[in-house]
């Protein structure tokens, strides 16, 4: 039997994979613009 905490639990997991995912996504696209965008200004 899957009690409330297990599946709460189960959830908490996948849901900090999926911000994760997303974390990860948003620094290769507009995080690595960003900083080339600085690194330009700074020469």
């Amino acid at each position: 039997m899957i009690t409330w905490g297990v599946l709460i639990g189960i959830s908490l997991i996948a849901f900090g994979f999926l911000l994760t995912a997303l974390y990860v996504r948003r620094a290769n696209t507009r995080f690595d613009r960003l900083s080339q965008v600085l690194m330009e200004d700074f020469r």
